[in-house]
């Protein structure tokens, strides 16, 4: 097997494992899914033109915003919790 075709094999299996996965997930069900969406638009094998290069650039700067926007989120909550009481 060769690399093109090895990564097309790791791409489908991560694609089926969020998919798998997707209905268990509660704080990062939609990045598995903006993923997902990334796998299904992904070539193998073809030249990356502007228009592959800039549509990954987007799926890229949206999955770091969702990180990003789990991160605030995340510290919000770490923020304003109280201590449980003993």
């Amino acid at each position: 097997m060769c690399i093109n075709q090895k990564s097309v094999v790791d791409t489908s299996a991560a694609a089926a494992f969020l998919s798998d996965i997707l209905p268990y997930l509660l704080v990062k069900q939609a990045q598995a899914k903006l993923a997902i969406e990334l796998q299904s638009h992904k070539s193998f094998g073809r030249r990356l033109t502007d228009e592959v290069l800039a549509r990954d650039e987007g799926y890229r700067a949206r999955l770091l915003a969702l990180r990003e926007e789990l991160r605030r989120a995340a510290l919000s909550c770490s923020h304003t919790s109280q201590p449980l009481a003993g």
